[in-house]
């Protein structure tokens, strides 16, 4: 009994690439989609995986499983650059193409392809044996010639060890997969080691079709002679007879099958209109309450699939369900309210005000916002209501100037000394807080309150300076004694009330000191980096920064996906601010601020 063991490898994938692999209950694929980024590359990729799942389980249950009929499902779909799909029949190997795939053979110690572009290849395998799927622009995007290193691997750990940091690391491989399946004997007595696929149970099924396929084809209609009487006219009687019987047994059948058929076809159209019924509902409310229609488009999409698994294949109801999928998939991908933005206007340039200004670092307090130039280390000040704007601190005071904030008519930064503070109006700059023995690395300051607080990601920390009549209190630990926080990896603060620290991947939310529970929900795809945070006391939501993505996402403060902007320049973007008040987010681009309209 031979069995596979398997190692999945897959890039970061973006708006238009994405990659995916899968080995379970006997089947194995690798899958690679490209869209034009006006439907999500994820939102086909796992369409069609769940597609996939499906037709490989009707056509096990039909006993007719056929690589060319798991192919042809994905013949017309414009998005699929790459389709591997393979099975294990004994120690036979199946394995057919869709694009520019390839599989390769690694047998003690030679490689060899086993198959190309558009091809079927079948061929017997045995204990020992690595295949290797991939697609053809995975080798072309290796810097230099890596192929054969690669087929040389010892085991799927190597595999993982040297090819996940390179498709992680690359842009080149985003939306890249590989999929690497191992061939091991295994004894009868003995069970499958965990995480590995076992294949006998869908090998036996093959060969009992096909002993019975060779037994009817083999049959000889003269063997009836011997059953049949030896007399003429009896024989006659007895051949009418039995032709008679067969037929009504036939027609008993052909009128069972009817009536299943019409039952079940009833069935579909039921669960049909209870599809189009949420489907009409959700496109009536996608603008005013598009957290509801994506209830009912996934509610939806969950019938259908049931259907789908149901029907029998290429029937007409097959084709109906198919249909209504393909509806509910592209008004899904309109519920989730994603914007594309192609130009975004600029609000302020600072070279108005200073020749090579620059934008690094950006804090609001309602309409007021000081805007920090790290490069020519000066302080400016804009009024996004009446754009008036000012340079209110420079090098002499600003020195290795690192954080910014703003409450009232004061702007506060900190550098190498301390805290400063600065009258926007006057441009006094007076140093309220001296620098503390306690503060370890800090990269951000905020102000909330009239109170200043400091995030230290050396000695995980959120320090709080509190505000009193002749300036500030000594230094507290806002976070309370006990809350197991990592914050070593913490970017950013955001303060309404609560503390929202931008973590590497997620987001972490203080109140009154304790650590409250937080999780993204509602939303298809994962967050793979957070690179900045917006919100305030005014807000109604959280605007997060994923420049890897070039995109912007909004959530509401339960968690719950709201909306995303996609901008191909927010991956230059040194900063955001959203102002729910005045309508816009604020992106920080070089010298300029870009508002983004919020819808």
């Amino acid at each position: 009994m031979l069995y596979l063991k398997s190692a999945k490898i897959t890039a970061p994938s973006d708006n238009e690439r994405w990659g995916g692999c899968l080995a379970e209950d006997g089947l194995f694929v690798l899958l690679e989609v490209a869209t034009d980024g006006k439907v999500l590359a994820s939102h086909i990729g796992k369409a069609a995986l769940d597609q996939l799942i499906l037709a490989f389980q009707t056509s096990q249950k039909d006993h007719r499983l056929e690589i060319r009929d798991l192919l042809d499902e994905f013949q017309g779909n414009p998005y699929i650059k790459v389709l591997i799909v393979g099975f294990l029949e004994n120690n036979r190997l199946s394995v057919g193409c869709h694009g520019e795939g390839v599989a390769v053979l690694v047998r003690e110690g030679k490689s060899g392809r086993i198959l190309t572009a558009q091809g079927i290849s079948r061929g017997v395998v045995k204990s020992g044996d690595r295949i290797i799927f991939h697609s053809e622009s995975f080798i072309r995007n290796w810097q230099g010639n890596l192929q054969d290193k690669i087929y040389s691997l010892k085991n799927l750990t190597e595999f993982e060890e040297v090819l996940s940091p390179e498709l992680s690391g690359n842009q080149s491989f985003a939306g890249s997969a590989v999929l690497i399946a191992e061939v091991k004997h295994q004894d009868a007595a003995n069970s499958p080691v965990e995480g590995v696929i076992s294949l006998k149970q869908e090998a036996g099924k093959f060969r009992f079709l096909t002993y019975w396929q060779h037994r009817i084809r083999n049959f000889n209609i003269a063997r009836l002679q011997d059953f049949l009487p030896a007399n003429r006219k009896r024989r006659s009687a007895f051949l009418v007879i039995t032709v008679l019987v067969l037929l009504l047994l036939g027609n008993i059948a052909f009128g069972v099958a009817r009536m299943k058929q019409a039952s079940r076809s009833k069935e579909v159209r039921e669960a049909l209109a209870s599809v189009e019924q949420q489907y009409t509902e959700a496109q009536g409310i996608l603008d005013l309450n598009p957290v509801r229609a994506r209830e009912l488009l996934s509610s939806s999409k969950l019938t259908l699939g049931s259907l789908l698994k149901n029907s029998k294949r290429n029937s007409p109801d097959q084709k109906l369900v198919n249909d209504w999928l393909n509806k509910v998939s592209a008004s899904e991908v309109a519920a989730y309210r994603i914007f594309k933005l192609t130009q975004v206007p600029v609000f302020f340039d600072t070279t108005l005000i200073k020749a090579g200004g620059e934008a690094d670092n950006l804090s609001a307090y309602q309409e007021k916002k000081a805007i920090l130039d790290k490069s020519n280390k000066t302080l400016y000040f804009l009024s996004t209501e009446t754009k008036e704007a000012a340079v209110v601190a420079g090098a002499d005071n600003l020195k290795t100037v690192s954080s910014l904030a703003i409450h009232g008519s004061n702007a506060y930064f900190l550098n190498e000394e301390g805290i400063f503070s600065v009258d926007l109006g006057s441009k006094k700059v007076s140093k309220v807080i001296e620098k503390s023995d306690r503060w370890g690395e800090i990269v951000d300051m905020e102000a909330f309150g009239g109170n200043l607080y400091l995030l230290d990601v050396k000695n995980n920390s959120i320090w709080k300076y509190i505000a009193a009549e002749s300036g500030f209190s000594s230094i507290i630990s806002y976070i309370n004694s006990g809350v197991q926080a990592d914050l070593s990896q913490a970017k950013e603060l955001a303060i309404d009330g609560s503390i929202w620290v931008a973590n590497a991947a997620d987001i972490f939310k203080f109140t009154a000191g304790a650590q409250e529970l937080f999780a993204f929900k509602g939303i298809s795809d994962s967050i793979s980096t957070i690179d900045g945070i917006a919100t305030s006391d005014e807000d109604e939501n959280l605007y997060i920064l994923d420049k890897t993505l070039s995109r912007i996402l909004v959530f509401d403060k339960d968690g719950l996906y709201q909306s995303q902007y996609q901008w191909e320049e927010l991956k230059n973007a040194e900063d955001i601010i959203a102002s729910e008040a005045e309508g816009m987010i604020f992106v920080l681009l070089g010298s300029k601020i870009h508002a983004i309209e919020i819808q």
